[in-house]
Protein backbone atom coordinates (compact mmCIF):
# COMPACT_ATOMS: atom_id res chain seq x y z
CA UNK A 1 0.00 0.00 0.00
CA UNK A 2 1.34 3.43 -0.82
CA UNK A 3 0.77 6.44 0.79
CA UNK A 4 -1.80 8.27 -1.32
CA UNK A 5 -4.06 4.70 -0.30
CA UNK A 6 -3.52 4.96 3.05
CA UNK A 7 -4.26 8.86 3.54
CA UNK A 8 -7.29 8.09 1.47
CA UNK A 9 -8.30 5.55 3.89
CA UNK A 10 -7.75 7.43 6.80
CA UNK A 11 -9.45 10.55 5.39
CA UNK A 12 -12.58 8.04 4.25
CA UNK A 13 -12.52 7.12 8.52
CA UNK A 14 -12.25 10.68 9.36
CA UNK A 15 -15.41 11.46 7.28
CA UNK A 16 -17.41 8.48 8.87
CA UNK A 17 -16.55 10.13 12.21
CA UNK A 18 -17.36 13.15 10.98
CA UNK A 19 -20.88 11.72 9.69
CA UNK A 20 -21.41 9.48 12.84
CA UNK A 21 -20.71 12.70 15.14
CA UNK A 22 -23.23 14.73 13.55
CA UNK A 23 -25.85 12.22 13.33
CA UNK A 24 -25.67 11.69 16.84
CA UNK A 25 -25.88 15.23 17.83
CA UNK A 26 -28.85 15.73 16.23
CA UNK A 27 -30.33 12.51 18.10
CA UNK A 28 -30.11 14.81 21.01
CA UNK A 29 -32.02 17.32 19.36
CA UNK A 30 -34.53 15.07 17.59
CA UNK A 31 -35.30 12.14 19.96
CA UNK A 32 -36.74 11.63 23.69
CA UNK A 33 -33.87 9.08 24.34
CA UNK A 34 -31.34 8.32 22.21
CA UNK A 35 -29.74 5.02 21.95
CA UNK A 36 -26.52 5.32 23.67
CA UNK A 37 -25.10 2.13 23.48
CA UNK A 38 -25.76 1.76 19.79
CA UNK A 39 -24.08 5.28 19.26
CA UNK A 40 -21.21 4.19 21.92
CA UNK A 41 -20.31 1.01 19.95
CA UNK A 42 -20.45 3.06 16.57
CA UNK A 43 -18.11 5.15 17.74
CA UNK A 44 -15.68 2.86 19.33
CA UNK A 45 -15.50 0.65 15.74
CA UNK A 46 -15.02 4.02 13.99
CA UNK A 47 -12.32 5.32 16.42
CA UNK A 48 -10.28 1.84 16.59
CA UNK A 49 -10.53 1.48 12.96
CA UNK A 50 -9.21 5.34 12.71
CA UNK A 51 -6.64 4.64 14.99
CA UNK A 52 -5.39 1.88 12.61
CA UNK A 53 -5.82 3.43 9.45
CA UNK A 54 -3.67 6.16 11.10
CA UNK A 55 -1.00 4.09 12.14
CA UNK A 56 -0.55 2.86 8.75
CA UNK A 57 -0.42 5.89 7.04
CA UNK A 58 2.52 6.82 9.99
CA UNK A 59 4.69 3.60 9.27
CA UNK A 60 4.13 5.35 5.59
CA UNK A 61 5.10 8.73 6.23
CA UNK A 62 8.38 7.36 8.25
CA UNK A 63 9.13 5.24 5.18
CA UNK A 64 9.02 8.56 2.58
CA UNK A 65 11.36 10.64 1.16
CA UNK A 66 9.85 13.90 0.52
CA UNK A 67 9.92 16.38 3.49
CA UNK A 68 6.90 18.94 1.57
CA UNK A 69 4.80 15.95 0.93
CA UNK A 70 5.33 15.27 4.36
CA UNK A 71 4.27 18.41 5.66
CA UNK A 72 1.10 18.63 3.86
CA UNK A 73 -0.06 15.19 4.58
CA UNK A 74 0.55 16.11 8.65
CA UNK A 75 -1.15 19.45 8.37
CA UNK A 76 -4.17 18.58 6.93
CA UNK A 77 -4.81 15.67 9.10
CA UNK A 78 -4.08 17.92 12.05
CA UNK A 79 -6.64 20.41 11.38
CA UNK A 80 -9.05 17.40 10.44
CA UNK A 81 -8.49 15.98 13.67
CA UNK A 82 -8.43 19.57 15.05
CA UNK A 83 -12.18 20.04 13.74
CA UNK A 84 -13.29 16.38 14.77
CA UNK A 85 -11.97 17.23 18.03
CA UNK A 86 -14.32 20.01 18.48
CA UNK A 87 -17.49 18.60 17.51
CA UNK A 88 -16.67 15.98 19.64
CA UNK A 89 -16.67 18.32 22.48
CA UNK A 90 -19.72 19.83 21.14
CA UNK A 91 -21.76 15.99 21.30
CA UNK A 92 -19.81 15.39 25.13
CA UNK A 93 -21.56 18.53 26.27
CA UNK A 94 -25.04 16.97 24.60
CA UNK A 95 -24.40 13.96 26.55
CA UNK A 96 -23.70 15.89 29.73
CA UNK A 97 -27.11 17.96 29.45
CA UNK A 98 -28.80 14.86 28.68
CA UNK A 99 -27.55 13.14 31.74
CA UNK A 100 -28.52 16.06 33.80
CA UNK A 101 -31.90 16.08 32.46
CA UNK A 102 -32.83 12.60 33.33
CA UNK A 103 -31.24 12.93 36.58
CA UNK A 104 -33.50 15.75 37.17
CA UNK A 105 -36.83 13.73 35.84
CA UNK A 106 -35.59 10.65 38.10
CA UNK A 107 -35.15 13.37 41.55
CA UNK A 108 -38.56 14.97 40.43
CA UNK A 109 -39.92 11.09 40.00
CA UNK A 110 -38.82 10.80 43.47
CA UNK A 111 -40.28 13.17 44.87
CA UNK A 112 -43.48 12.04 43.87
CA UNK A 113 -43.09 8.84 44.93
CA UNK A 114 -42.57 10.09 48.18
CA UNK A 115 -45.19 11.99 48.21
CA UNK A 116 -47.71 9.42 46.98
CA UNK A 117 -46.60 7.18 49.55
CA UNK A 118 -47.75 9.93 52.66
CA UNK A 119 -50.86 9.58 51.00
CA UNK A 120 -51.22 5.91 52.29
CA UNK A 121 -51.47 3.23 54.94
CA UNK A 122 -49.02 3.82 57.93
CA UNK A 123 -46.50 0.87 57.91
CA UNK A 124 -47.07 -0.07 61.27
CA UNK A 125 -50.56 -0.37 60.51
CA UNK A 126 -50.28 -2.39 57.07
CA UNK A 127 -48.09 -4.27 58.64
CA UNK A 128 -49.83 -5.84 62.25
CA UNK A 129 -51.58 -8.94 62.80
CA UNK A 130 -55.14 -8.70 61.29
CA UNK A 131 -58.57 -11.44 63.59
CA UNK A 132 -60.68 -13.09 60.92
CA UNK A 133 -63.79 -13.91 62.38
CA UNK A 134 -65.63 -17.20 61.32
CA UNK A 135 -69.36 -17.16 61.68
CA UNK A 136 -71.95 -20.08 60.82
Amino acid sequence: MEIQQAYDRLIETMDEIQTIQEAHIQAFDTELLPDMEKHCRERQQTFDRFYMESGVLISHLEAAQDEKIIKTIVEYVNNRISGLLTQNDLLSKKTMEHKSRIQESLNHLSRGKIAMDSYGTPAYIKNRPRAIYVTN
